[in-house]
């Protein structure tokens, strides 16, 4: 039998999220030592003919310069140059003054006639922590009740050790983007990395000394990050490109990965809320000035045409709100011999499946007021190197054989190509569902040149793709979530977040299960990334599962029913579409609060007898939402959880579920005593809005 059982969480009233002075006087004097004084100290490390930076910089030449970008941003420039040889670094730093954040990139360049030494053990960021000494142990007067009389006793002081805070990434597992961390005493190492997010999230949050510094790699490529504790007070932080050991031929310039690093003060969830609003404020795309939400979607994969369009119907006539339409794997073809001479990969449209083209598809989509989405994946994207060595041999070079990014004869081809296809075919939002894997290196001192190619050449597609349509969005994938770092959520979103939702993985039962998709939104928000939940079977918990700042339905009631039958509906009573309409129009009025501030308000569980609590904040407009959902196996009935962020004199009116009665407290109240949430189903979820009331008189 269910008891009622009150579970209060750790979570405090909130101090403000606003930069405080202090940070910002913290990495304005870190940015200083680093970039801009006569003798900058740069954070970065190489090792060139056997000599490491350290003793380099004694002797090379360099040129500094600086200037405002804007009004928030200065760009300092260093150039280090060898006289010796005809190697030259360049680092490119971005200063901010309305945040605590400095992010930098190396380029390594020859500008000489002849090959450089060898470059080696290349790292985008090393740098060294240092903390407080222990306090000695306080001594306090102490009764005994022995002796009968107060006697002096010493009282240890808490020891504040270093503690890394990080994420897996995307594995097709439940625990996805699960929150990590690791506690490292003297002479403890950890090693964290992967290709961009598939081990691990490429962000990591060091806290020591009742504040921190959060740190992002950009890079959708292999990377990694050290951590060394000392036998002493500091901590040795190193992060960059997995290998680096190679000459540069002359003219040859590569870059290393983005780094970016953030300084906090007081709570850690203080420090991931100012480190989400310096992502969503510089990072993050924007149109005209304002912050892109992640849009609604449905998807669909292997549906003809007819299909398809009864779909986009049927959505739309149910009054489901969707914005887009996504159509998956399953409309291609390999191309004819004639065909293969201009179509290098495999992205013919298969006329039996789609008899009118893609433009009927996307013209339709277009013409009931919503985006269209394309699937293209693996070698849908990539060129065919058969095909090219036979038609056109001129892409392919001594100096530049793949057939990646990083060749930029292949990439001039595709950038050509996919916005043929972009502008002739209606596609709205292109969906690239592959990683980059470059050929090997091409000799022991070349070890790292080709990823550094492909890499910095998928960029440049992207980037190239974005100047012909600048309202054309990215969803990137790669078998799940597996390309999130700091260069990618600039330009994309992550529509879909790991292959633990797809079909013939996993046993069905686990398929879009709704624990998963709490665990995902949990860890990711953390770090605040864009990214879709989705939700597969109609429920309210399931759906309300799948809030995040995107959404995407993929209901397998309706997409089953019109490969059955394109030309009917389904039949009444088979789906309830007014229960779907309901939840997602919720979800939508929801939506802007994922662009706020993020409070967990329970730890991290995967478990089917526990609560999942979170909450969304809104401080500029006064406003939120507490989703709660109590699972499968939980004998909990209700739980109480202490609210962050809000206003302790403002009264806030809750609705719960939709109840406008619901009830009125203030800030305080919700802060210090908390709120209390009771959902008598399970498994079930509650979604508790609240909007601070406008004093009038």
């Amino acid at each position: 039998m269910d008891f009622l059982y009150f579970a209060a969480t750790l979570v405090q009233l909130a101090h403000t999220v606003a930069p405080s002075t202090a940070e910002k006087e913290r990495a304005r004097a870190w940015a200083t030592t680093s970039f801009t004084s006569r003798a900058p100290t740069p954070p970065i490390s190489f090792n060139y003919d056997g000599v490491p930076l350290c003793k380099l910089l004694k002797t090379w030449v360099l040129e500094q310069t600086s200037e405002r970008l804007d009004e928030h941003r200065s760009l300092h420039r260093l150039t280090y140059s060898d006289p010796q040889t005809s190697l030259q670094v360049q680092l490119k730093a971005v200063e901010y003054n309305d945040y605590p954040a400095v992010e930098w990139v190396a380029y390594f360049q020859n500008i000489g006639d002849s090959d450089t030494s060898i470059v080696k053990d290349i790292r985008a960021l090393d740098l060294t922590l240092s903390r407080e000494a222990p306090e000695a142990p306080i001594v306090e007067e102490r009764w005994n009740e022995m002796a009968g009389r107060f006697e002096p006793k010493e009282i240890e002081t808490e020891l504040q050790e270093f503690v890394v805070h990080y994420a897996e990434g995307s594995p097709p597992e439940i625990t996805a983007f699960q929150p990590l961390e690791a506690k490292l005493g003297a002479g403890q190492h950890l090693r964290i990395g992967g290709y961009s997010s598939v081990t691990h999230l490429p962000f990591f949050n060091i806290e020591w000394d009742h504040g921190g510094m959060i740190a992002a790699v950009g890079w959708t490529g292999p990377w990694e990050a050290d951590f060394e504790r000392d036998d002493d007070l500091s901590l040795s932080v190193e992060a960059g490109m997995s290998e680096a050991h190679f000459r540069l031929h002359p003219g040859e310039r590569i870059r290393m990965p983005r780094m970016l690093v953030m300084f906090w003060s007081d709570d850690r969830i203080r420090g991931h809320n100012l480190w989400r609003r310096l992502l969503f404020d510089h990072y993050c795309r924007r149109s005209e000035g304002e912050l892109m939400h992640v849009p609604i979607g449905a998807a669909a994969q292997w549906h003809t045409e007819e299909q398809n369009i009864a779909m986009i119907d049927w959505h739309l006539d149910n009054k489901l709100p969707i914005e887009y339409y996504w159509m998956d794997i399953g409309w291609h073809r390999p191309p004819t011999e004639e065909e293969s001479k201009q179509i290098l990969n495999e992205s013919a449209i298969n006329e039996e499946m789609i008899p009118n083209g893609i433009r009927a598809i996307s013209d339709h989509a277009h013409n009931r007021g919503i985006k269209y989405l394309l699937w293209f994946g693996g070698p849908h994207f990539f060129v065919n190197p058969d095909r090219v060595r036979k038609h056109h041999p001129e892409l392919l070079t001594e100096e530049f054989p793949g057939w990646d990014n990083g060749n930029p004869m292949i990439n001039r081809w595709m950038v050509d190509y996919f916005s043929k296809l972009v502008e002739d075919w209606g596609i709205d939002i292109f969906r690239q569902d592959t990683r980059n894997y470059p050929l090997p290196d091409p000799a022991p001192d070349r070890v790292g040149i080709n990823w550094a190619r492909c890499v910095e050449g998928n960029y440049e597609f992207w980037d190239a793709l974005l100047d012909r349509f600048p309202n054309l969005l990215f969803d990137i994938c790669g078998g799940g979530g597996m390309n999130i770092d700091l260069e990618s959520i600039g330009r994309c979103f992550c529509l879909h977040r790991s292959d633990y939702q797809c079909g013939g993985i996993h046993e069905p039962e686990n398929l879009f299960n709704p624990t998963g998709m709490q665990g995902q939104t949990y860890g990711l928000s953390l770090w605040g990334p864009l990214t879709s939940g989705c939700c597969r079977d109609m429920s309210l918990y399931a759906l309300r599962s799948a809030y995040s700042p995107g959404l995407r339905v993929t209901f397998e009631a309706v997409t089953a029913h019109f490969f059955a039958d394109a030309s009917n509906p389904p039949p009444e009573g088979a789906f309830d579409t007014e229960l779907a309409a309901k939840l997602m129009n919720e979800y939508k009025s929801l939506r802007h609060c994922f662009y706020g501030d993020y409070y967990p308000l329970t730890p991290y569980s995967l478990s089917e007898q526990n609560w999942m609590a979170w909450q969304f904040h809104r401080p500029d407009l006064g406003e939120g939402f507490v989703q709660a959902f109590r699972r499968s196996e939980s004998d909990i009935l209700s739980c109480q959880y202490k609210l962050g962020g809000l206003d302790p004199a403002a009264r806030y009116s809750l609705e719960i579920d939709g109840d406008a009665q619901s009830a009125t407290m203030t800030g305080s109240e919700l802060a210090e005593n908390g709120l209390i949430i009771t959902i008598p189903d399970r498994p079930s979820a509650a979604v508790i809005t609240y909007k601070a009331e406008i004093q009038t008189g």
